[in-house]
């Protein structure tokens, strides 16, 4: 279960942190939170629209101050950060792989370990930028021949302890660095599942509306509502532009049967 809460400012966004904390205890049933910033659709004034606005730079500041700076932001990357991981796994099991190349305006996160109440970011202990450079060479190699696969593994073995500091790393992580080779050498669901049984999600995606509509991130969308008549809409361009078109078009109305019952 990952809690989805929708944020607008001035409501709920001094909850954010203590949402947070509320996964932590409860890691056993959620596995994390993505919040959802209002997305101002309908009728809404001007003053109202741009008092209420929650940015994700503004999710992000109001999570470091209510943990008191246990999850900064600079434990926040785009979603598409994570891609090398994608082009590692299908350069070694030689099979395309989904690959989260959204635009990266459209969300953030991070993973955090929750210990006794304490927040520890996996950026604080681990070197992610440098990992990924090495998946993306890592891939490069692999694809060359037989031979750049074995390097890679040798490589993977002898040097991918060099970007963690297993001084600042929290007890659990032990465990799942294992499940983290696991992830790169299996590529499976269920790899990807094991990491997240005992890791904290966080993250923030924040969906488009009339006021902050961005074609660029239109382009990269990964979110899509498919209609009856074959499209695939971008999911931000569905809700601001499209809904009422579609829903006009391909509705059907709820009729009575036999007096009584309702389809």
């Amino acid at each position: 279960m990952v809690l989805v809460p929708t944020l607008m400012k001035g409501v709920n966004d001094h909850q954010i942190g203590d949402m947070v904390r509320f996964v932590a205890k409860n890691l056993d049933v959620v596995r994390g939170v993505n919040a959802q910033p209002v997305s101002f659709e309908g009728r809404v004034d001007e003053s109202e629209r741009k008092e209420r606005r929650l940015t994700i730079p503004d999710f992000i500041k109001c999570l470091e101050e209510q943990t008191d700076g246990q999850i900064p932001r600079e434990s926040f990357y785009p979603v598409p950060f994570v891609v090398p991981f994608s082009y590692f796994v299908e350069a070694w099991k030689g099979i395309p792989q989904l690959e989260f190349t959204v635009h990266p305006h459209c969300g953030a996160g991070t993973y955090v370990f929750a210990d006794g109440g304490k927040f520890t970011p996996i950026t604080e202990f681990v070197d992610v930028e440098g990992l990924m450079e090495f998946l993306l060479e890592g891939a490069e190699e692999i694809k060359k021949s037989r031979i750049g696969k074995l390097k890679t593994a040798a490589k993977l073995l002898t040097s991918g302890g060099k970007f963690i500091d297993h001084a600042k790393a929290p007890p659990e992580f032990a465990k799942n660095i294992r499940v983290l080779t696991g992830i790169l050498e299996k590529g499976s669901r269920d790899a990807l599942a094991e990491f997240h049984r005992k890791t904290l999600y966080v993250g923030v995606m924040h969906f488009q509306d009339a006021f902050n509509f961005d074609l660029e991130r239109v382009k990269r969308c990964g979110i899509h509502y498919a209609t009856p008549d074959g499209r695939i809409i971008p999911f931000c361009s569905y809700n601001a532009i499209h809904r009422s078109s579609v829903e006009k078009a391909f509705s059907v109305p709820l009729r009575k049967q036999n007096s009584d019952v309702t389809y």
